[in-house]
Order: C-alpha cells, then structure tokens, then sequence
C-alpha cells in the first residue's frame, strides 16, 4: 500500500535531477501554477502596452479649425442733448417697507411657545417643532456639563424663552434638564441634590 506524496515536501528522485518531478505534481497544483503564470503575464503585457488614447493620436491627423466671420456695419444716429435735469427711475420700487409688510412679517414669524417645564426633553423637543420652533438647544441644568444623549432620560427643569408667550420663530429655545433618575421623582423644577 502507497501513501500519498505530498507535493510541497517532496524531494528529487534522482540525485542528478537536481529538483520536482512535474509528472507527480497534483492537478490543482498545475492549475494554480497556471493561473499565477497567466496573471504575471497579463501584469507584464499592460505595463509595456501603450494605452490606446496614445496610440490614436500618434496617428491620427489634427482636426480642421472652422473660423466664422461676421461683418457688422454701423449707421450714424443723432446723438440726443444732453439733459441737466435728474430723471427719476419709477421702475424701482422703493426698499423702505411700510407698515403693511412690518406687520405682515411680525406675524407670520411668530408663534406660541408653550411650557414644558416638567416634561420629558424627547416630547418637549417634539412639542417645540410641532409649534414651529425648530431652533431648539438644550444643557444640563444641575451644572454637570453632562451631554443630553438620550432625550427620553432627561426631564425640563425650565426652559428660555419663558412658555405661554408668543415669539419669533427664528428665536432659539433653550431647554435646562436634569436626569431621570429611578431615586428622583419626577417634579418640574427640581434639581437632583
């Protein structure tokens, strides 16, 4: 009974032969030896073939310049006198606004703020946008610099600007929480010691 060789740990049957019997080799080994030979060559061949851009405009003549020519004429017209007085340009309207626009703008822009001191920061930030106050800040009211990571986590102490008052839009709602905490019940306005 023979074993099987292995083909990486065999050695030379000759002493003349100096090296691998290639008949004894294994037929995935041929194959991978192949494959290896195949892809050096296909290395080899694309570093010493042109590219072919470069080999087309070697070749290939320069393209014909089209040049078009427009003869344009000119006719002497009367040149108007000059006037001295300022003419007014009505076509411009004016960029003072006036009262109409101030309060039209003042009112669209405003909106009111309700107070969600005691209420969880998740619903209060929903409750903010929902009233159209999308610039909203929040900080760790008990002075631990702590980042809000988990809204849901975090009760309004008190809020800036005050609730129940109308406001621009555009002004920042700043909103002053403390953690919930299991040992804590949840009361507006009080800080955990």
């Amino acid at each position: 009974m023979s074993t099987p060789t292995d083909p990486w740990n065999q050695q030379p049957d000759d002493k003349n032969s100096g090296g691998w019997d290639p008949k004894s080799w294994s037929k995935n080994m041929k194959i991978g030896i192949g494959v290896a030979a195949g892809f050096v060559g296909l290395v080899i061949l694309g570093a010493v073939a042109p590219e072919p851009n470069q080999e087309q405009s070697a070749d290939a003549s320069p393209a014909p310049t089209v040049t078009v020519t427009e003869t344009v004429t000119e006719t002497a017209t009367p040149e108007a006198p000059e006037s001295t007085a300022i003419e007014e340009d009505t076509d411009t309207p004016d960029p003072t606004p006036t009262s109409e626009d101030t309060e039209d703008e003042e009112t669209s822009d405003k909106a009111e703020l309700p107070d969600f001191t005691g209420k969880q920061l998740q619903a209060a930030q929903d409750g903010a946008q929902g009233a159209g106050f999308y610039f909203l800040d929040s900080d760790d009211a008990t002075g631990q610099g702590r980042m809000q990571l988990w809204d849901r986590n975090w009760q309004v102490c008190s809020q800036e600007p005050a609730g129940g008052e109308s406001y621009s839009t555009d002004e920042t709602v700043t909103f002053h929480n403390r953690e919930v905490r299991r040992d804590l019940p949840l009361t507006p306005g009080l800080l955990p010691p």
